[in-house]
């Protein structure tokens, strides 16, 4: 096998930082160019730097300790090899979490440059933890999300969006309760930060997370693109901690009807949707459509 060679044991160094970072990132961007049938060899490169290495499909001589946490991560790789590594993608995404040019490199291998040649493996997982902003590009989540907005068709004019839980499968508590008294003209939607929305005909497609990072950015975007897509004649709200960014994401889409049951706003606490006076208020917005303010806009 023909074979391609890096040698690290003299570092990048650059006068400016950001050009240095970017030596650094050029490391990992050509051995993610290097096709699968050409072994990648990378000599003496820094601890911290092995994982990522590792599940490009990149072999390793030597090692140097040229950050803090070079030993460290040293020490971890001690105790398991690079077949066990490649198989085990949470420890990978923690281990890059420690330098910044490995959780930019790790994204971009996600999203740009693995399009020609896939040198990563991917073991599908059904249940994954999240432990960083990459684990929202893993590719059983871009997978769930083209299914979403390729394959699944609503069935209903009307949907409440719910905030997710931490057990899985859906439905949680507060689902089922919805769920005994939600009108037949309507559909539940679970939104959610890694996910975006899961519409209950995707609780068995969805895979189940584990997560304790917020993406404000993932639920607005995903809302705005899926309610922009499909013409619903009513939102109803029922959250907490993405009130704020479901609100954003449907208020440039002015055609239906938007009601938040609970006020917009940042919440840094979980707030009990299961109170007995809370389920009240939201049956009466949903069985009679109560009384709405600001031309449905936003009911406080």
């Amino acid at each position: 096998m023909e074979e391609k060679r890096i040698d690290l044991s003299t570092m990048p160094s650059c006068s400016r930082y950001e050009d240095q970072y970017r030596e650094y990132m050029e490391v990992f961007k050509e051995i993610s160019h290097t096709p699968i049938n050409i072994r990648v060899v990378v000599v003496n490169p820094p601890g911290c730097w092995i994982p990522l290495i590792w599940w490009l499909d990149g072999d390793v001589v030597g090692s140097q300790n040229f950050f803090p946490h070079d030993p460290i991560v040293q020490k971890v790789l001690l105790t398991i090899g690079k077949e066990q590594l490649r198989k085990d993608r949470t420890l990978l995404e923690s281990l890059c979490c420690l330098r910044p040019e490995l959780a930019d490199s790790l994204w971009k291998t996600e999203m740009e440059w693995l399009r020609a040649h896939h040198r990563t493996p991917f073991n599908e997982e059904k249940e994954f933890i999240v432990t960083s902003s990459n684990s929202h590009y893993r590719r059983e989540v871009l997978k769930y999300m083209e299914i979403l907005f390729t394959e699944y068709i609503p069935t209903k004019r009307k949907c409440i969006l719910v905030p997710c839980a931490a057990d899985k499968p859906y439905p949680s508590p507060l689902h089922r309760t919805i769920l005994d008294f939600l009108p037949q003209d309507y559909e539940l939607i679970v939104a959610t930060g890694v996910l975006g929305l899961v519409p209950m005909g995707l609780w068995d497609v969805a895979p189940h997370y584990d997560a304790g990072i917020p993406n404000q950015w993932r639920v607005m975007e995903t809302v705005e693109q899926w309610f922009r897509m499909w013409e619903y004649e009513r939102v109803v709200v029922y959250c907490d901690f993405y009130t704020e960014a479901i609100y954003r994401g449907l208020m440039g889409l002015p055609l239906m009807k938007k009601v938040f049951v609970t006020p917009i706003g940042i919440y840094f606490n979980y707030v009990d949707l299961l109170n007995p006076e809370r389920i009240h208020r939201l049956k009466m917005f949903l069985e009679d459509e109560g009384e709405e303010l600001d031309h449905g806009l936003v009911v406080k």
